[in-house]
């Protein structure tokens, strides 16, 4: 069974800039996200998986693609929840 992709949900409004990102749902609900926030959002300007965007930002960041994969994880977790985030295929 292939991998879930993840993408930017369509109805999200959003804003980065000084090291912010924020998030806001056409309801109006909002977050800010710091730190690695801005290239984790910019990963899902089209549709990835997990192994695919984990490789790539630890790539970008020189870091171990497992311990990016365990940080990513429960962010797309919660972006999905949130309705920031949106699973295809």
């Amino acid at each position: 069974m292939p991998e879930q992709r993840f993408v930017r949900s369509d109805e999200v409004l959003w804003r980065h800039g000084g090291g912010v990102l924020v998030l806001a749902r056409i309801d109006g609900y909002s977050v800010t996200v710091t730190g690695s926030g801005d290239a984790v959002w910019e990963a899902l300007e089209k549709p990835r998986t997990l192994t695919c965007m984990s490789d790539l930002l630890a790539e970008v960041f020189g870091a171990d693609q497992s311990v990016v994969r365990a940080d990513l994880e429960p962010l797309l977790t919660q972006l999905v929840e949130e309705g920031f985030v949106r699973t295809v295929g």
